[in-house]
């Protein structure tokens, strides 16, 4: 058995991002862009192109902000929201196609923390049909407080 070194050199794509948020009465807005620049990433496999990649996502989140007492319906937050970008890892025929995602979510108040469960809707499209992905998905995530902010020192 051989080992050779290999004198490859490999970039991290660099990614930029803005956002802003407004919180108007028990509603928070949100929208955000993000830069992805793989255009620098090189293949030895001359078929692969990356290219730069843009996304645009907006969201609100609508909290009733129930008191502790109060029935679990008005101690939730419903949420909401939508993105459409051009991915980067795929072209055919030297162009890229979209894809977009519409979110629903509902946050559950558990013990010191939230219980979070959103369903997704992908959908990709590439010119003259060549790729038509649908995909649906549910996730589920457990966020718990930060205690160490009680804690006296």
């Amino acid at each position: 058995m051989s080992l050779q070194k290999s004198d490859v050199r490999m970039r991290l794509p660099q990614k930029i991002g803005i956002g802003t948020s407004l919180t108007y009465k028990k509603t928070t807005y949100a929208l955000d862009y993000l830069f992805n620049q793989y255009a620098n990433i090189y293949s030895d496999d001359s078929r692969i192109d990356f290219r730069n990649s843009h996304e645009l996502r907006a969201g609100f989140c609508y909290h009733p902000n129930g008191f502790s007492s109060a029935s679990i319906w008005k101690r939730m937050e419903y949420k909401l929201g939508a993105s459409i970008a051009t991915p980067y890892y795929l072209n055919i025929r030297d162009k890229s196609g979209w894809t977009w995602r519409a979110t629903a979510g509902l946050c559950f108040p558990v013990l010191n923390g939230q219980l979070n469960i959103s369903a997704y809707y992908d959908h990709v499209t590439y010119p003259q049909q060549s790729i038509n992905q649908q995909v649906v998905g549910v996730v589920c995530s457990l966020t718990l407080s930060e205690l160490f902010h009680h804690v006296r020192l």
